[in-house]
């Protein structure tokens, strides 16, 4: 997601934190095209970043870390993973057609 989003945004920052990504597509969104980001994306985004501030939580082994306190993901967190897929899958696709969109290509032509 972080990656597609920085594409998306022609973003090169130094950082993963989705939260601030969403807020960068959201003023992106508003600037190139006029319009703002459907909701439900923004919340899924700002969700995952509530479970994962940095992005880092599967990003790394255990080494990376060395004798920094590992950030991510709380010991004990209940995630529905079936549930967890199929959003990961459409937000996935949505950001993939605004991808294209923005590199001006036919989104519904590429997709189906």
């Amino acid at each position: 997601m972080e990656l597609l989003l920085k594409t998306i945004i022609g973003s090169k920052a130094n950082h993963h934190r989705l939260d601030a990504l969403a807020d960068d597509l959201a003023s992106f969104a508003k600037r190139r095209t006029g319009e703002q980001v459907p909701q439900w994306i923004a919340d899924r985004l700002k969700d995952l970043a509530r479970i994962d501030p940095t992005s880092e939580a599967f990003r790394y082994g255990e080494d990376k870390y060395d004798s920094k306190k590992r950030s991510g993901i709380p010991v004990e967190t209940y995630v529905r993973v079936l549930e967890l897929h199929d959003e990961m899958n459409k937000i996935y696709l949505a950001l993939r057609r605004a991808l294209l969109v923005v590199q001006g290509k036919d989104s519904e032509v590429i997709l189906r």
